[in-house]
């Protein structure tokens, strides 16, 4: 991350763990095994709950800015 401002940078990069979709998904193409008895609507809400609102563009603005306020 760098302030535009002032030009300092850190490193801080926000982590969400999607691998449990990403698994589900692997297992549904028969990539893996595995079962697989919920429909994907676990997985959206997933997705719905941790990844979008971590990486929407206003959000990592968000993020950003509380880090250099830290």
């Amino acid at each position: 991350m760098k302030d535009l401002e002032t030009g300092e940078t850190r490193e801080a990069t926000p982590k969400v763990d999607i691998s449990s979709v990403i698994e589900k998904e692997a297992i549904r193409l028969n990539t893996t095994e595995g079962d697989v008895s919920e429909g994907r609507n676990v997985e959206r809400d997933t997705l719905l709950q941790d990844f979008i609102p971590t990486f929407a563009a206003d959000n990592l603005l968000n993020y950003v800015k509380r880090e250099f306020n830290d």
